[in-house]
């Protein structure tokens, strides 16, 4: 494999359009891992959240009065809905997982089409992710709660100083995911990795990941803003009928908002790791910026 230098980083727009060409090329491959890992557990997160909403929706609106003196009836569509956002954590999981699974065996040139040498070890680099993830955050969480407890009336001045430097580490760590899954090390290699591409990409990086978020983003709130709009043409009919199908109108509106901004936060990884790989070859001298120009 040859080995190329770079003299500077592909920029925000090229890793924007190496995420769609990626997408294109590989979506075949992504779709397989996808139906069989991640949209089980997506339509159940799904419809878990959208029955949830449209159950209290429907309660709060035609039961008002119920529901005041006996608040326990909002119970069940409360713990749909605390169901529904463990689920939406487990799907956000999976995709992580899978999209950080399929770039590793990008970069090596061969896509396994069996799924059972497509998900070798990956569930377990996924629960070793999350695991690291939650071993960093929670002592940051116990220390901002007991500084609050300490300084109390200075903590907003406090939170002052503290956010931007929360901003600064969970920008540093974007490319851990990329960097444990493609480089096969350790957490502690990968972070370390990934602290060490973002040096002198801070701001690209943080770039990537916001850009592509908003322009995703906006991509399925075209396809929700339709839906909202039907859902308004429908309350103001405000037949009887309606009246009594309106949490289930308000359920399908949440449910296909949820469905669709899960699907696309899957470019977010992409990008991070096509991004990944750009860095990663500058800093090393690898020739993976041949494989992401065959994209195009």
């Amino acid at each position: 494999m040859q080995t190329l230098k770079l003299d500077k980083p592909r920029d925000i727009g090229q890793i924007i359009s190496d995420t769609f060409a990626y997408i294109r090329v590989h979506h075949k491959t992504l779709l397989k891992p996808f139906a069989v890992y991640v949209l089980p557990a997506l339509l159940l997160s799904v419809a878990l959240l959208g029955g949830g909403f449209g159950s209290m929706f429907a309660d709060i609106t035609q039961n008002s009065t119920l529901v005041e003196s006996d608040p326990s009836m909002l119970i069940g569509s409360g713990a749909a809905l605390f169901l529904g956002f463990l689920f939406v954590i487990l799907t956000s999981w999976l995709f992580l997982s899978v999209v950080h699974q399929h770039l590793k065996f990008a970069a090596e040139g061969e896509i396994p089409t069996h799924l059972g040498e497509f998900s070798k070890g990956m569930f377990v680099k996924g629960l070793v992710l999350v695991a690291t993830y939650i071993g960093l955050m929670v002592p940051i969480y116990i220390a901002i709660f007991i500084l609050a407890m300490i300084l109390q009336d200075l903590f907003f001045i406090a939170m002052l100083v503290l956010i931007p430097l929360f901003f600064y580490v969970m920008v540093k760590l974007m490319l851990f995911p990329a960097a444990y899954f493609i480089e096969g090390g350790s957490p502690t290699d990968a972070i370390k990795r990934s602290w060490s591409l973002t040096d002198d990409n801070f701001w690209v990086t943080f770039g990537v990941y916001f850009v592509v978020a908003l322009i995703f983003g906006m991509l399925s709130y075209l396809i929700i803003i339709p839906v909202m709009i039907i859902l308004v043409i429908v309350i103001n009919v405000g037949d009887a009928a309606f009246e009594q199908n309106i949490g289930i109108l308000m359920g399908v509106f949440y449910g296909v908002m949820y469905f669709f901004q899960l699907i696309f936060s899957s470019a977010q990884f992409i990008s991070l790791g096509l991004h990944f790989f750009n860095l990663k070859e500058r800093k090393d001298g690898t020739a993976l910026r041949d494989q992401i120009d065959q994209l195009g």
